[in-house]
């Protein structure tokens, strides 16, 4: 894994946000069109700030996110809202196209076919970024949970779970390792000491965490950007 290590988090928020519209702009130059897929939670936000500053023509570009808390749009916890107040609505032009995850979080099953529907539109993502907890699970995948083992699987047929966190909000939907495995570019963003430990004592580990799957695997090149505040 290259890693990028960082001072603190403004110059980290700010090379990553450049870094991304580098990769957009020459995959929407070779293809006319790219896709991004992001990760919630707290971290991005800053990141976020710093790609609306950016001069883009978000108009042929798709985003979706790797996965979401089954709540309400307005919910606070809800990552399509973190996105959307960050990011999306704060774009002046031509808006990108946004791909959500929850339909109806009333109803988990509507929200499995509106994410599987996301996954026909981006068969392969062009960029994924994903965050990491303190318990080393990344997107909605978590340790001690059956439906997340399933989904860390390399070798899965689904591009699409359902899992429990071990928090609030509980019912998680995300996006599995085998189908977020095939981006042609796989960031991992996490800020803090103990999440760099977390990510240093891959080998060590006796008893395996969700991250160790990302880093174990030899067919994926993930850049780390990290910062410790």
């Amino acid at each position: 894994m290259k890693k990028l290590l960082f001072n603190n988090k403004k110059d980290l928020d700010y090379q990553l946000s450049r870094d991304l519209i580098g990769i957009l702009k020459s995959d929407t130059d070779k293809f006319g069109k790219a896709n991004i897929l992001f990760s919630g939670g707290t971290t991005p936000a800053g990141m976020f700030s710093e790609l609306v500053k950016i001069p883009f023509d978000w108009s042929n570009i798709s985003i979706g996110l790797v996965d979401d808390r089954i709540v309400p749009l307005h919910h606070e916890l809800s990552n399509a809202g973190m996105l959307c107040n960050n990011l999306l609505d704060k774009l002046s032009g031509p808006k990108p196209i946004f791909y959500p995850l929850i339909k109806n979080p009333k109803d988990i099953s509507s929200d499995v076919d509106a994410a599987w529907q996301f996954s026909f539109n981006i068969p392969k993502p062009n960029v994924v970024v994903l965050g990491m907890g303190n318990d080393g699970h990344f997107a909605s995948l978590f340790p001690n949970d059956n439906a997340s083992l399933k989904g860390l699987a390399i070798d899965s047929s689904f591009s699409i779970t359902t899992t429990k966190a071990p928090a609030i909000a509980k019912n998680r939907i995300s996006h599995s390792w085998a189908y977020l495995r095939t981006a042609n570019h796989i960031i991992l963003h996490i800020t803090g000491d103990e999440k760099k430990e977390i990510i240093e004592a891959s080998d060590d580990r006796k008893v395996k965490l969700p991250i160790d799957v990302l880093i174990n695997d030899k067919e994926v090149n993930p850049i780390l950007y990290w910062t410790s505040n």
